[in-house]
């Protein structure tokens, strides 16, 4: 099956790049950054930015069709965050469409999720959850389609479904970090199976107490 997709991708956006899954790189920075972010818009409609658990003021305009914005802010807290289309009237379907990524915000202590040696790991994988319902992406006119009726018939992890989705390699005995981000519109629950996972962190935020479970279900932005 074959369906339109948006995304953002890195560089210069003005001739609008082709894309081949929906979805934004991973935005990677370290504590106490000052991060610049010029969105450069080239769908035909108005879009705009929302940087979840970061502090920058609401961007309720966004850029127009062909136009830009820029976002700066200082990433204060560690952690995993989304970054999704947001804010603006009538934009719930273009985060469904794929305008989603991740940003990670990487503590000052390196092999550390948190400033925490409890959070030290050996290796770490992003996992972007998603979905696509075929009706949406092939609407004419993605702006009036009801949401109401959105039905996600794929399931995607970093913007690609079974069988395309990567293995994360590892050796026996090491800590493995989990960054799991719900880009979508549903509730996603994620396990390891014949193995336990440990939460230590809930929305870029450390636990004082992480807990252990089997499948942890992330919420729609979380």
């Amino acid at each position: 099956a074959s369906v339109p997709v948006w995304g953002y991708a890195l560089g210069d956006c003005t001739a609008a790049p082709t894309l081949s899954q929906p979805g934004g790189p991973v935005l990677e920075v370290n504590q106490g950054d000052t991060v610049v972010v010029t969105l450069y818009n080239s769908l035909s409609e108005a879009t705009g930015l929302l940087f979840h658990g970061q502090s920058l003021p609401p961007d309720r305009t966004g850029a127009a069709s062909g136009a830009s914005a820029t976002y700066t802010f200082v990433v204060t807290e560690p952690g995993t965050y989304l970054y999704e289309a947001g804010l603006l009237p009538n934009t719930y379907h273009q985060s469904a469409m794929g305008l989603h990524g991740v940003l990670v915000v990487r503590s000052a202590t390196a092999g550390q999720a948190y400033n925490s040696a409890s959070t030290a790991y050996d290796v770490e994988a992003v996992m972007l959850l998603s979905e696509i319902d075929p009706l949406l992406n092939n609407s004419a006119t993605p702006a009036s389609f009801d949401m109401r009726s959105y039905r996600p018939r794929y399931q995607l992890i970093n913007g690609v479904a079974y069988p395309n989705t990567q293995p994360i390699d590892v050796a026996a005995g090491n800590r493995v970090l989990l960054r799991y981000v719900n880009g979508g519109a549903l509730h996603h629950s994620m396990g390891v199976l014949g193995m336990t996972q440990r939460v230590v962190a809930i929305d870029g935020s450390l636990r004082p107490n992480a807990y252990s479970v089997v499948a942890e279900t992330v919420a729609p932005g979380s």
